[in-house]
């Protein structure tokens, strides 16, 4: 997901490292599938979330919407523009426990006034 939203240098070197060299755009792909062919078994249940959050302030923060609608289209990335205040930082709890069935309850006590944007994947297995 992160490597949407990075271009030259930094773009190269994610491909290299994510992808052995391959094309972002064949990654994504890629990577979309092997997250598909992941399923739920009669004995386990598996499930994967992804999330975009970012701060409400234009003035601090340009997000590409080209950047969000890749990770919507591939990951299945929720997006979220938010205040990234208190209220959003219990949304950010929710939305985690609500993805992994309630194994992880919670991941921030609260947001710090630097952060401008969160990539949160939620993983559970059972």
């Amino acid at each position: 997901m992160t490597a949407n939203g990075a271009n030259g240098q930094t773009k190269d070197e994610m491909e290299k490292v994510l992808g052995s060299g391959m094309p972002l755009n064949e990654l994504n792909k890629y990577l979309s599938s092997f997250s598909g062919s992941l399923t739920s078994g009669e004995n386990f249940k598996l499930k994967n979330a992804n999330s975009i959050w970012f701060r409400d302030e234009e003035n601090r923060l340009t997000v590409e919407k080209d950047f969000l609608q890749k990770n919507a289209d591939y990951f299945g990335a929720a997006i979220y523009k938010r205040a990234f205040d208190n209220a959003t930082c219990k949304e950010i709890n929710n939305w985690v426990s609500d993805n992994t069935d309630g194994m992880i309850d919670k991941i921030l006590d609260n947001i710090p006034d630097e952060a401008i944007m969160y990539l949160i994947n939620a993983v559970s297995f059972d």
